[in-house]
């Protein structure tokens, strides 16, 4: 018998970014190549199609240059503008880790889970974000920080304290 083992890769182009879900996994498989120039109308080459089709074996030829290099990697690495595309991106999709970014140190002395809070609401109205319920506020700033202490079933405070920028 003969095992396969299934796996595949996406490819996406699109002019703004899907929303992603809130887990390590998806961004560990995501690269972002950002494309940071603008070509002008006047720049345009509407021919490009037509040399690429022209230079395709030598396009393959280039790309599989780069195989050896790639196998005994044993992965793709990515560029700094990539890495800082997608910590933007993680940012700008994870109001919490955002606010926690943006407006949060650690303290020595705890801060009623509700103060954070309340917050946290504001930065997301100001920076027009997605605000999440409460308690899932609760245990995901917990779930980043693990800084939060249960005081009970409902209610949590944080070795955290809230800096005006």
């Amino acid at each position: 018998p003969r095992y396969i083992t299934d796996y595949g890769n996406l490819i996406v182009s699109t002019n703004t970014m899907p929303k992603p879900e809130q887990t390590d996994a998806f961004f560990r498989r995501t690269i972002i190549l950002p494309f940071l120039t603008t070509i002008t109308p006047e720049k345009k080459d509407t021919k490009l199609a037509e040399k690429l089709q022209a230079e395709l074996a030598g396009i393959l030829n280039w790309v599989l240059s780069f195989m050896p290099d790639l196998l005994k990697r044993g992965a793709i690495t990515s560029c700094e503008s990539s890495e800082q595309a997608l910590e933007e991106y993680r940012l700008s999709t994870d109001s919490v880790k955002a606010f926690l970014h943006e407006k949060l140190e650690k303290s020595d002395s705890y801060t009623d889970g509700k103060v954070i809070f309340n917050a946290y609401k504001e930065f997301c109205d100001e920076a027009r974000l997605y605000a999440l319920q409460r308690n899932t506020f609760d245990i995901r700033l917990n779930d980043l920080t693990k800084l939060g202490d249960k005081k009970n079933a409902r209610t949590w405070r944080f070795l955290l304290k809230i800096v005006e920028s």
